[in-house]
């Protein structure tokens, strides 16, 4: 019978856990959530790991396998200060100097607003409006892995 106790009681408490997941805001900062746990702590590590990520995901970040990415600069006055080559905003034909007037038909209230309406999920699409030499031009383009953004700064 204590045989079989012991057995029970090594099995509940063997192994261990550890989570891990990067997560990434409009403004390009990144979070980290982590989680460690053994035994019956794994029940709990992998419960703190899926609050994380929905608690996240209220603050507006998404996992950074899910994050897309433009390929832009911006400065203050919403004026595109770098166009990365190869992604999709220079693809789209976005060029440094233009100022971004509206994202998916909505203004910007400020830079902050800004970056919220450019940040979205990888291969969704974006439609941009900007004012380059006095004239407004519309350009839709698909968010890129936010990795292919980090790969080519």
């Amino acid at each position: 019978m204590r045989a079989g106790v012991l057995a029970v009681l090594l099995l509940i408490t063997a192994g261990c856990v550890s989570n891990s997941r990067l997560f990434m805001a409009p403004d390009g900062s990144s979070e980290r959530c982590s989680s460690h746990g053994a035994g019956l702590g794994i029940i709990l590590a992998n419960k703190i790991e899926n609050n994380c990520e929905k608690d996240m995901a209220m603050l507006g970040y998404l996992p950074y396998e899910e994050a897309g990415a433009v390929g832009i600069t911006i400065v203050k006055d919403y004026r595109l200060s770098r166009v990365l080559k190869g992604l999709p905003a220079e693809k789209a034909g976005l060029k440094e100097g233009d100022v971004i007037v509206s994202v998916d038909g909505k203004t910007p209230a400020d830079q902050h607003d800004l970056f919220t309406l450019l940040f979205g999920k990888k291969d969704t699409k974006v439609r941009v409006v900007v004012r380059r030499n006095g004239s407004e031009m519309p350009f839709e383009f698909t968010r890129a892995k936010i990795s292919e953004m980090v790969q080519r700064k």
